[in-house]
């Protein structure tokens, strides 16, 4: 069942998750057919942050953003990797 309306999604992918392939080529595959399946969705927007952007502030971790109805925002960070 599909919720209405349908929430809009905006992804951001690094580069370097898409030349880093998966141990068996059959993962690897199918990870890329999804992505793709998923990026033609019409309320989603796949982009892929290219190496030449340099570094960024997300680059240890995520950054999610929800819109409410009302117009107000929330941000979730989630660290990634080892701490500091």
């Amino acid at each position: 069942m599909e919720r209405s309306p349908v929430p809009e999604v905006r992804i951001v992918i690094d580069e370097f998750a898409f030349r880093r392939p998966a141990a068996l080529a059959q993962t690897w595959d199918d990870q890329l057919l999804r992505i793709e399946a998923v990026a033609m969705w019409r309320h989603v927007a796949l982009k892929v942050l290219p190496f030449a952007a340099g570094a960024h502030h997300h680059m240890s971790g995520t950054l999610a953003l929800l819109w409410q109805k009302d117009g107000t925002a929330v941000a979730y960070k989630g660290a990634t990797g080892a701490a500091s």
